[in-house]
This record gives C-alpha cells, sequence and structure tokens, in this order.
C-alpha cells in the first residue's frame, strides 16, 4: 500500500492488513516514525518519540504475529498525551518539569499495550491540561493540520494534531472540559467523551465531581469503538464495534444553540451544524428545535475544577518553571474549602436531576462557537482574561463533564476558508452504543475520513 494511504488506512484496516501478513509491523511502525520526522517539526505534536523502543517492539510483534497471536490492536502504533505515564518516559503535564521517568505505565496505556499497541512518543498539550488550544513556554506551539496559523485545540491538541496528520493511528486523550471534544472539533476527528469512570484508571477521577475522563482520538467512528471495547471491556450489552456496524433506529434529536444562557456563534458554524441536522433528517431522525434549562450550573463546576487542578499541581514539584497564569490557577485552587467542595456537590446532583430528554433520544449542539482560533490568540493574558475568552470559544462542552454522561463530536464540515467546524451529540447516561451507531450512520454520508489536510503533504528536514 502507499505510504500515505496506509498513514491514513485507520486502526481497524491496519489490523487487517498486519493479521493478513501482507504488512509487518516494523514496516508500520517505521512508516509512522519517518513521518513523524518529516512533519513534525512545523506542527510540534510530539514532544518525545520513542524511535528504538517502538521499532524493538515492532519486532516482538511481528515475532507473535507469526505464531499466530490475535490481540486486537497487536502491531498498532499510536501517541500518548503527555498526561499518561510511559514506563521510561517523562510525564510533563505540558509543563517544563524536571521529574524522573516514569517507573510503569498509566492503567490506560498499559491495557493499550496488553492489546498489542505500540506507543511511539508524548503529544504536547497545555500546562496542567487547563486551556482549549496547545500552546506552552516549555514545549512551544502545536498547530493545526487544517492550517498552521490556527489552533488544534486543547488540551490534547498534540493528539489531535498528530491523528488528523496521519502521524499516527490513534492517540490517548482527555476529557475534563471538552478536551477530547474540543481538538475533535478543530481536527476533523471523531472524538468520543465515554461515561463518567467507565475505563479502568478513571475511578479515582470518579470521586469529588468527576469530571475528567481518559480516553481516545481518531478518525474513524469504528477505529474509536473498537478502540474502547478494548479499554472498557464487556461494559455494554453489545461492544461499541458491533453498534458502529448497526444502523441506529429512529431517533428524536433535540437540536438547541444553547445549553442555558444564549451565547453568540458564528454564521459558519450555526450552518454547518444545521447542515448535519437536515442530514440526520433526511436519514429519517426526526429532528426538532429544544431548549435546555440546566440551571446556573458554571459556579460549582469551576469549585470542582479547581479542586482537579488543585490535584494535578501534586504532581509538580518545581512550580517557578509554570507559566504566570498557571500558577495563579494554582493559587486560586489552593483557596478551595471543603464546605465549597460539598456545595459544589450538592448543586451537581441538582443539576443530574434535571430532565434534559423530555421527548427526546439525543441532543445536538456545536461543539464549539468558533471555529479554530488562531494560534497566540491568548498568549501573554492572564488567567482571568484566558478563561473570559476560552468561555466564549467553547461553551458547549463542560457540561455533560459535569453530569458525566456520554458526548461526542462529529465532523461537520468546512468553513468557506477551509477550517474544520464539529457538531455536538450530547446521550444520556450509559448510551454511548446509540452515539456509536449514529455517528457511524453519518461518517456513511458526509465520508470524512476521506478528507486530509495540506500540511500533511509539507516536507520539512528530518531530525533536528
Amino acid at each position: 500500500m502507499d505510504p500515505e494511504e496506509l498513514a491514513f488506512a485507520g486502526v481497524v484496516r491496519q489490523r487487517e492488513l498486519l493479521a493478513a501478513g501482507s504488512l509487518k509491523a516494523g514496516e508500520l511502525v517505521g512508516m509512522v516514525l519517518d513521518r513523524i520526522d518529516r512533519l513534525n517539526p512545523a506542527l510540534h505534536a510530539f514532544n518525545a518519540l520513542r524511535h528504538a523502543e517502538a521499532m524493538a517492539e515492532a519486532r516482538e510483534a511481528e515475532a507473535a504475529l507469526d505464531r499466530g497471536d490475535h490481540r486486537p490492536l497487536l502491531g498498532i502504533p499510536f501517541a500518548v498525551k503527555d498526561e499518561h505515564h510511559v514506563a521510561g518516559q517523562v510525564t510533563s503535564y505540558g509543563t517544563g518539569t524536571s521529574a524522573g521517568a516514569e517507573p510503569e505505565d498509566s492503567e490506560l496505556v498499559h491495557v493499550l499495550r496488553e492489546a498489542g499497541a505500540i506507543p511511539v512518543g508524548k503529544t504536547a498539550m497545555p500546562e496542567l491540561g487547563m486551556h482549549p488550544f496547545t500552546e506552552s513556554v516549555s514545549w512551544g506551539t502545536t498547530r493545526n493540520p487544517w492550517h498552521l496559523a490556527r489552533t488544534p485545540g486543547g488540551s490534547s491538541g498534540g493528539s489531535a494534531a498528530a491523528v488528523a496528520a496521519g502521524l499516527v493511528p490513534f492517540a490517548t486523550a482527555g476529557d475534563g472540559g471538552g478536551s477530547i471534544r474540543i481538538p475533535a472539533s478543530c481536527c476533523n476527528l471523531f472524538g468520543l467523551k465515554v461515561q463518567r469512570a467507565r475505563l479502568a484508571g478513571d475511578g479515582d477521577r470518579a470521586t469529588a465531581g468527576g469530571l475528567s475522563v481518559s480516553g481516545v482520538l481518531a478518525r474513524r467512528v469504528a477505529d474509536t469503538a473498537l478502540l474502547y471495547d478494548v479499554l472498557a471491556g464487556p461494559a455494554w450489552p453489545t461492544s461499541l464495534l458491533e453498534a458502529a456496524r448497526l444502523a441506529p433506529p429512529r431517533l428524536k434529536i433535540g437540536l438547541t444553540f444553547s445549553l442555558g444562557p444564549p451565547v453568540p456563534i458564528d454564521r459558519e458554524v450555526r450552518v454547518l451544524v444545521e447542515r448535519v441536522a437536515g442530514v440526520l433528517d433526511a436519514l429519517g431522525h426526526a429532528v426538532a428545535p429544544v431548549r435546555i434549562r440546566p440551571g446556573n450550573w458554571s459556579p460549582p463546576f469551576s469549585v470542582i475544577g479547581l479542586r482537579t487542578l488543585a490535584g494535578a499541581g501534586l504532581a509538580i514539584a518545581d512550580r517557578g518553571r509554570l507559566e504566570a497564569r498557571t500558577r495563579s490557577g494554582l493559587r486560586l485552587a489552593s483557596c478551595v474549602r471543603p464546605w465549597m467542595l460539598s456545595w459544589a456537590l450538592r448543586r451537581q446532583a441538582a443539576v443530574m436531576a434535571r430532565p434534559y430528554f423530555e421527548g427526546v433520544d439525543l441532543l445536538l449542539t456545536p461543539t464549539l462557537a468558533l471555529p479554530p482560533v488562531r494560534v497566540g490568540r491568548w498568549a501573554g493574558k492572564g488567567l482571568l482574561r484566558t478563561g473570559l475568552g476560552v468561555a466564549r470559544f467553547c461553551p458547549f462542552t463542560s457540561l455533560w463533564n459535569f453530569l458525566g454522561y456520554p458526548a461526542a463530536s462529529v465532523p461537520a464540515g468546512f468553513t468557506a476558508t477551509g477550517l474544520p467546524v464539529g457538531a455536538q451529540l450530547l446521550a444520556r447516561s450509559d448510551d454511548e452504543p446509540t452515539l456509536i451507531s449514529l455517528a457511524a450512520q453519518l461518517e456513511a454520508k458526509l465520508r470524512w475520513p476521506e478528507q486530509r489536510p495540506r500540511a500533511t503533504r509539507r516536507t520539512t528536514p528530518n531530525r533536528g
């Protein structure tokens, strides 16, 4: 297969080629590493690579395949967001920490490696995952493969840029306020946030509000379904991969452009989300406008988020190397008292008790209020100005972290200047199979995996 075609073939197809013997794991991993060397200098998606280790593990995968090993991800390369540990690698959380190498893998990475996948490197993120853009003083600016002057989103922006550019077929990610769905929208990817505490290793995150979940980013719905089947085990009555192959029943879908107070939305974003609504209607689903009234959920969300940030800050010993707005966030997080957290958790329970699906099966919203913004838009800004700015950029994602329910961003199309836009599908508790089934139906119609960014054809010098 042509290397460019192989780079964008995806997890399921690459696995088929490896199992059939028409592709060797060493060839696949070598192609991925060469592609990273060529394209990463322009994108800054990766901040660390495992050249020698990944190639050695690829040779081991070849031998295992020859022995008839049928693990579901055997020989598939992937990237790891720099908040997940890889044994022998430093986990920086997007900072300039001088911490040593980790002694063992995070649970998420461990499960993927047990299934045969091969980590090739660590991807960039903003400091402590605080922002929906991927820029830091320590690691520089990560750029969007669709337009190098635009952000790939955040906080899983390095992972999204790597997948969108065909550097890897998938990457790990995390979502505490939209950090899977935001970069998926910015980079024309499918991004699924699963139910709170669904995955191994996320159990501790379910305490104290449980905003954040681990996950993955990929181009295709079937690839994402396979990966979550591996990560979550028998979590659903039928596997998500099976759900991706089944047409959904006729669904009632509520269309809304507000999850609380009205917010300004870019005209092209609105048009593209309405286009997705039209496609769903043409597919036989019933789409109708709805109004959502979650109440004033932002203050308790902020309290729980600050408590989460305080926990993340414990991993950083040398805080003097952090950006000023990160240090400001940590100082603010230290002010959260137990009574404040108790109040926030009571408010969370009240917001969760509100009806969101009266007369509908799913909700449809924009993923973001704007197309991908320019890199550096909030460079040098303080915590408050940055927070106010990003709140206008991404007002649609955080509520579903607060509720803990599954949500997904699907590619909705492109603006007139070629910037990706996402549409968000919101489900009730434990309903990932419906999201997967409907997203697969949309993918067959909109055919977003066939679209490739111009930046993937950019040639840059190898290694330094």
